[in-house]
């Protein structure tokens, strides 16, 4: 072949591609939202996760839980098919995505393959096995798993349920559907007593790296100066999701998703329970615990679990309530704003308290965290209308 008929095929080529550039330019002059759509996608999917932000969305379905009041454990009579419903319609509408799977995409946006998930649960008084407690309901934590595991791919290996005062029972653990790690402070068996002593069990002891910075000197019973420190269950995850429950408390108004991180804080000197945080420093504790980095920006979700709610402030079994016909509340909240799920949720909680004519206490955490700019703090007035936080509300069949 001459050089010159090389030449002749090699410009004809060029001005073939320059001919497809060219229409090409045009098209996207022409359709610039072609451009938009394909090319801008992925950042307009991550604004429209950040708008979700001050965002509370509360699913109902009167089917969720079957309870007499009188039969237990109570937990027995959630459906697990219908909570999980409750919970794809909660995330979608959160993020305003058409499906459950874009919809978790959404929320754990930053996720990457082998990252680690701690999921803090409310576990209070779970010793008690469903008798004489409200604990965070297995349903709640089996439908959350299930968009981790089922749609994420996320290693169940990779997710550790934890509570760093409460110990997890083979009765609730056998209730989990997913071969995930639980991570408490002592054995719950004897078997796991013997593994700890043996193999040590470091996830729920203090990371002295990550001190939390107190607004007041925590001082235990004998004027002793305490620290206080994030365990490393937290420091070695890269995402959290919070999930407290619907209840009142006996030092504040509600006991909520700020409040539940009462059980993730580590004492220097060793003590489990977090008595030393309680009056007159709960409020000012609360906002200083969740105020630290290792909590509020790895924190992706906050799931109430609503199923059940309780107004007595000093343990025990759920309540009807008033406000919901005299039925349990059969609820779950949502929201990437602890603040503002627990303004929502703190609204309920009065709101019961006072058709049952009773006494409910100060909501100063709220404010304190809301300055700390932790999230949105609003308490509506007798109309119930949120301004500043964009509560909707979801009754499923």
């Amino acid at each position: 072949m001459t050089i010159s008929r090389r030449r002749l095929i090699v410009a004809s080529i060029l001005a073939g591609v320059s001919l497809i550039i060219s229409k090409l330019i045009g098209f996207l002059k022409i359709n610039p939202s072609f451009a938009s759509n394909n090319m801008l996608s992925a950042d307009r999917k991550r604004k429209q996760c950040r708008n979700s932000i001050s965002r509370v969305i509360s699913v109902h379905s009167d089917k969720a839980t079957r309870w007499d009041s009188s039969t237990y454990p109570f937990i027995d009579s959630i459906d697990q098919d219908i909570v999980e419903d409750m919970l794809n319609k909660g995330i979608k509408a959160l993020t305003e995505e058409k499906s459950v799977e874009s919809a978790w995409r959404c929320i754990f946006e930053s996720y990457k393959d082998d990252d680690v998930i701690a999921i803090k649960p409310n576990f209070v008084d779970l010793h008690k096995e469903f008798k004489d407690n409200l604990v965070v309901s297995p349903s709640v934590i089996n439908a959350i798993l299930k968009g981790l595991i089922e749609i994420l791919n996320v290693s169940p290996n990779n997710i550790a349920v934890y509570d760093c005062t409460s110990i997890i029972p083979d009765s609730y653990r056998k209730r989990i559907k997913y071969p995930v790690r639980f991570v408490e402070p002592y054995g719950s068996s004897l078997l796991r007593k013997i593994s700890y002593k043996v193999m040590g069990n470091p996830l729920p002891e203090a990371d002295f790296d990550y001190e939390i910075k107190m607004s007041h000197d925590i001082k235990d019973k004998n004027g002793k100066k305490v620290k206080c420190y994030l365990p490393q269950v937290v420091t070695t995850a890269d995402h959290i999701i919070n999930i407290p429950v619907l209840k009142s408390h006996q030092f504040i108004l509600a006991s909520g998703a700020l409040k539940n991180h009462y059980g993730t804080v580590r004492f220097s000197d060793g003590k489990l329970t977090p008595e030393y945080l309680h009056p007159p420093l709960i409020h000012e504790s609360i906002a200083d615990i969740n105020s630290h980095p290792q909590l509020r920006e790895k924190t992706r979700l906050v799931v109430m679990d609503g199923l059940f709610g309780r107004i007595k402030k000093k343990g025990g079994p759920p309540d009807r309530w008033i406000i919901y016909n005299n039925e349990n509340p059969n609820r779950l909240f949502l929201s990437m704003n602890p603040v503002a799920l627990d303004s929502v949720t703190a609204y309920c909680i009065k709101k019961e308290i006072q058709a049952r004519n009773g006494k409910y206490f100060a909501d100063d955490y709220l404010r304190i965290s809301s300055e700390r700019r932790i999230g949105t703090y609003e308490m509506p007035d007798e109309s119930g209308e949120f301004k500043s936080i964009d509560f909707r509300h979801y009754d499923i069949e």
